[in-house]
């Protein structure tokens, strides 16, 4: 599993990116993570409202690799909340999600914006495979409405 910053054909953010590769020698469904700690960023979004915050990033897969998700985790208190998303499109998407969306194992909603850390996970879907690469840039929270509307 490698993480790397990378500069060619970046996101429409510019500059560089993080890059998640992973390659094994049989079929899997995780391939690794990287994380990183937001304590405190709850005081400086205006709300504890999950609904009125949200996620937004830049993702991207490499084309020639089939199976490739995007897996954001969010950690609040003792639990962990994921949202995945099938990476089914050409070139960088703007995603952007409610932290309401996030869910925990059990299918509840993160109900806090209160989060400790973010979670970056390399994992397959919809079919376990051998090799992964994933690209993520300009992860950044808003407050009232996701980054851009439709």
């Amino acid at each position: 599993f490698t993480f790397d910053y990378k500069s060619s054909n970046p996101s429409p953010a510019g500059g560089l990116y993080c890059e998640f590769h992973a390659v094994t020698t049989a079929p899997a469904w995780y391939l690794g993570a990287s994380s990183f700690p937001i304590s405190g960023i709850a005081a400086s979004l205006g709300t504890y409202d999950p609904n009125e915050v949200y996620l937004n990033y830049f993702v991207k897969a490499d084309e020639n690799l089939p199976n490739a998700g995007s897996q954001m985790i969010l950690k609040a208190g003792p639990k962990s909340y994921k949202l995945l998303e099938d990476i089914t499109w050409t070139g960088w998407k703007l995603i952007s999600h409610k932290l309401s969306d996030f869910k925990s194992s059990t299918g509840d909603a993160l109900h806090t914006t209160d989060i400790s850390e973010v979670v970056l996970q390399l994992g397959s879907q919809p079919e376990a495979t051998t090799e992964l690469k994933v690209m993520y840039d300009f992860i950044l929270l808003t407050s009232g409405g996701p980054l851009f509307k439709d």
